[in-house]
């Protein structure tokens, strides 16, 4: 038997087109990426070979070459285990960090010397996470800002801000199961590991739900029953009606008093432009379902609305006539008017949701009524006080969307549940500010009241299509500092033994 290089064999077996041996059909898997890396190897008698590899393996090589007892890549497998994860998930976890940390670290993922450091950071976190209940402590004291807990003293390169927002904005999907923005990175710096159930599981607190921005809460044929029944019919169809009456009769008397075709003495409005064509049409309508079929309801969007009354305020009459300048108000408060008919048609989520519980022509029975719909729970006298007592200073949006979460919690059973702002442009600013709500109990009164206290910079959204609200986390960016029992003593830093 006599040596061959690994280049040789995979020469011949193509050439030859002869792929009978394991080694071969192993190079032949491998050929759509031959030459990706030349490694060159010096033995002790100055014997020099060079081989071809793909770049996953010659990076191993490298590794291997920083004299880490394991690969770069095998350490971020491990280090990705310790969250949980399954098998799926870490490949595509370790993955997505290699791909990171060459993104992030070019110059350093190339140097063997800097390979050492970041193995060693990455022990010294494994290692470190073990022993710490910073994500326990974070949670139960409600911190605000994810980006701290993930701060871990004497960690240099893992703890760059750059390295640390792209950790955060690795999302995949394990299963059927969506895992979110922020959860991973969480994983891999602190105790907190991903259950079989749930985003989040940490030792003596339990689950702990993590919503990203526009995350979604409540799901069921109940929820998007009530929904849509709200939405879809604002009111009902005879209330529309009434409504948009109402409102017509409102445009009628100012037709009246102030609209005619004196209107072309204005300077901004000549018989061809669009302000003159949406006014002459209101002007012309005779009732509701007139008006509705010569206007468009395009023309009554909220920012087409603005730019008309826009247009108006510059509008100067060709003379100080006080019948035009009278006019000039009125036109203004037609186009606010009949923006109010437009958002009255049906299909408009959020306006319409608002609409309900806004209008004058429902009592406020009937909408505390509508509200109640959405409990799980047995609605009791103390329940419904509590949901009138927080509508007399919240939007409906905001009382139904605290209903929805407690309603979640009480078939998830989770302990805490954590809204963050994750759009890219915060996380990249080196922030990931959050409201944590919790801890909750077995009573869903009290969950129920500690949501609604919790909630002033959560924004709702009604989701007719699929029930439930996607939720949005406005708050700023937090200042507060992060509590002093999360940090390690000077002995638990980078320069642990590891």
């Amino acid at each position: 038997m006599y040596w061959q290089s690994l280049a040789d064999v995979y020469t011949k077996g193509v050439t030859n087109n002869n792929y009978n041996t394991n080694l071969d059909r192993e190079w032949q898997s491998l050929s759509d990426v031959y030459s990706e890396a030349t490694v060159s190897i010096k033995f002790s008698d100055d014997e020099v070979h060079e081989i071809n590899l793909s770049d996953i393996y010659a990076r191993k090589v490298l590794g291997y070459a920083s004299f880490t007892e394991e690969s770069l890549y095998e350490l971020i497998t491990r280090w990705a285990r310790t969250g949980g994860w399954r098998d799926y998930a870490v490949k595509r976890i370790s993955e997505q960090i290699n791909s990171i940390l060459n993104e992030t670290f070019p110059d350093k993922i190339n140097n063997p010397v800097e390979i050492k450091k970041i193995a060693k950071e990455i022990r010294a976190i494994i290692a470190f996470k073990k022993r710490q209940n910073a994500f326990s402590n974070f949670v139960t004291s409600r911190g605000s800002d994810i980006f701290k807990v993930l701060k871990i003293p004497g960690v240099q390169t893992l703890s760059d801000n750059r390295f640390l927002s792209a950790l955060c904005q690795i999302d995949l999907s394990e299963g059927k199961v969506n895992v979110g923005p922020g959860e991973v990175a969480i994983t891999l710096f602190t105790e907190a590991t991903n259950p079989k159930k749930g985003d989040l599981h940490v030792e003596g607190i339990g689950e702990i739900e993590l919503k990203g921005y526009d995350g979604r809460i409540g799901k069921g044929e109940t929820e998007r029953t009530i929904l849509r029944g709200v939405i879809n019919k604002a009111v009902d169809v005879e209330s529309i009606e009434r409504t948009q009456t109402a409102l017509f009769t409102q445009i009628q008397n100012l037709k009246a008093m102030h609209i005619d075709n004196r209107m072309l003495e204005f300077k901004c409005i000549t018989p061809h432009n669009r302000i003159f064509k949406i006014l002459d049409a209101i002007y012309k309508s005779s009732n509701i379902k007139d008006f509705l079929e010569k206007t468009n309801s395009q023309d009554f969007t909220k920012g087409e609305s603005s730019k008309l009354i826009n247009t108006l305020n510059g509008c100067q009459p060709k003379n100080q006539d006080e019948y035009l300048i009278g006019f000039k108000d009125a036109a203004k408060q037609l186009i606010e008017l009949a923006y109010k008919i437009h958002g009255y048609k049906l299909g408009k989520e959020i306006p319409q949701f608002k609409t309900y519980f806004s209008t004058d022509i429902i009592d406020g029975d009937t909408k505390l009524n509508t509200i109640f719909k959405y409990i799980k729970s047995q609605v009791t006298d103390n329940i419904k006080g509590l949901i009138a007592e927080y509508y007399a200073k919240m939007p409906a949006e905001s009382i139904v969307g605290a209903i929805t979460i407690a309603n979640y919690q009480q078939d998830e059973k989770f302990s805490y549940i954590i809204f963050a702002n994750t759009l890219p442009s915060v996380i990249e600013g080196g922030t990931l500010p959050c409201e944590v709500i919790g801890a909750f109990s077995n009573s869903y009164e009290d969950n129920l009241r500690l949501i609604l206290d919790s909630i002033k910079d959560l924004s709702f959204t009604p989701n007719a299509d699929r029930g439930g609200f996607q939720v949005q986390y406005k708050g700023a960016s937090p200042a507060s500092p992060l509590a002093t029992d999360t940090l390690p003593s000077e002995g638990e830093r980078l320069n642990i033994a590891i």
